[in-house]
């Protein structure tokens, strides 16, 4: 058995100059706001944050833990407001070490999303290589216990894997339901065309794939002109339905468009959103959604990145759709989004939760001479809301390179936003809390 190598470094602290004007919350890993974490022995890739009934920070994503070897599912636990003298490090009564690893399948395992189960313990999605012939890429889990432990009660010894449509199938968002079923959404080859299509499973709590959801236990959603769709979000709206966004191309729309569909629970199509099809925006330039979140009055909000006309680089993008599946045009211009950050060669949305009033906090990335980490609030009618921060946006640097993947907000509403930022030529998690409601009284 090979020996995994854990090493965790000590919170490293930008200098004061390096984040002026931030409004990172001073009471998280103080006084810089933020957390480093290096985790594994080379690149580490975080996509997904949950928060736990504590209010500890589960962060997901995927790593290699020995030297030479696959990738495996990857989290971190921080310390939120449950631990008041170490909130924002690393949560050392996870695993003794802060992190936990797992393999799952053979090959590469890569952890896409995350969500809390009973008792607090923890469920990791994303892909890995079945063992069963063909081999092909399919939907993985696998559940940690509280503290940090594979949990043998889940699936099979901690793990399940579940073979999607005839080809390679890939996981990329996790929600649950008012049963506290898991619902994991991403993209599998359809067995008509061939080409990608939404694709849904529900597993139930104790980690048992649902036959009886969809077709043959998986719901697929196709491109109507036979093109590809591809999911990358999922939430549930008010009324138990569910919502799953992403991205398609078609002839139409060859360089990708925003992309979003409605599920009853039964996991058939919802014929009253868009007639049971996907919904679909398309800008002059192309654009994909990799968020989405859904307001009060069962709209779907979708982030994500776009090329609309005139613009030379990509814009963050939001888009909202009514209830029925048509565009919105109370939101933003007809329905979309897409004020340029000033100082932002490009820009892109990776995350999307709504407050309380209905205003979207969005993380993402934001591009100049390097990348980094961006915060955005929108108003519930898409404009920038100038009262969070002069622009709209706050921007964070972090080393020569960084990237937001997701975002959760606390039981105070505060925003926490995970990523990863390149130091010395290695990938590492990044995770910082802001504390706007002090500072702007959001609470």
């Amino acid at each position: 058995m090979s020996r995994v190598l854990i090493s965790i470094f000590a919170p490293m602290i930008l200098s004061a100059a390096a984040n002026a004007g931030s409004d990172l919350d001073p009471l998280w890993n103080p006084p810089g706001g933020y957390t480093v974490t290096h985790v594994g022995t080379g690149d580490a890739i975080v996509n997904a944050v949950a928060m736990d009934s504590l209010g500890r920070m589960v962060v997901a994503g995927y790593s290699t833990p020995s030297a030479g070897g696959n990738a495996q599912f990857s989290l971190v636990r921080y310390h939120g407001d449950d631990f008041p003298t170490s909130i924002g490090y690393e949560d050392l009564t996870f695993n003794s070490t802060g992190i936990a690893y797992v393999a799952v399948g053979i090959g590469n395992t890569n952890g896409y999303a995350v969500q809390i189960g009973t008792n607090d313990s923890i469920v990791v999605a994303g892909d890995c290589t079945t063992p069963m012939m063909p081999q092909n890429h399919t939907f993985c889990l696998a559940r940690f216990t509280s503290g940090g432990a594979i949990d043998t009660s889940f699936g099979t010894s901690g793990k399940l894997i579940t073979r999607v449509g005839p080809d390679d199938a890939f996981a990329k968002a996790m929600t649950k339901d008012a049963a506290g079923n898991f619902l994991v959404a991403g993209y599998s080859s359809s067995y008509l065309t061939g080409n990608p299509v939404f694709t849904v499973v529900r597993y139930s709590p104790s980690g048992v794939a649902d036959s009886t959801f969809g077709f043959a236990g998986y719901a697929g959603v196709a491109e109507t002109s036979g093109g590809t769709a591809q999911a990358a979000a999922i939430t549930m709206d008010g009324n138990g339905a569910i919502v799953v966004a992403g991205s398609i191309a078609s002839l139409a729309y060859p360089s990708g468009a925003f992309a979003v569909t409605r599920l009853l629970a039964s996991g058939a199509p919802d014929p009253s959103f868009n007639s049971g099809n996907i919904a679909v925006v398309g800008f002059a330039n192309g654009g994909a959604a990799n968020a989405v979140a859904v307001d009060a009055s069962n709209r779907p909000i979708l982030a994500g990145f776009a090329l609309p006309t005139g613009a030379t680089s990509s814009l963050m993008t939001l888009a909202r759709f009514t209830s029925a599946g048509a565009l919105d045009t109370s939101f933003g211009s007809g329905g979309v989004a897409s004020p340029p950050l000033s100082g932002c060669t490009e820009a892109s949305a990776s995350g999307i939760k709504l407050d309380a009033l209905g205003r979207a906090f969005v993380s993402g990335t934001c591009k100049n001479t390097q990348n980094v980490l961006v915060l955005a609030h929108y108003n519930a009618n898409g404009t920038l809301d100038t009262a969070f921060a002069p622009n709209g946006y706050e921007t964070e640097v972090f080393g020569n390179y960084a990237s937001a993947s997701a975002l959760v907000l606390d039981g105070k509403g505060r925003p926490v936003v995970v990523g990863q930022r390149i130091a010395s030529g290695v990938s590492e998690f990044v995770i910082n809390r802001h504390d706007y409601i002090f500072s702007h009284g959001f609470e």
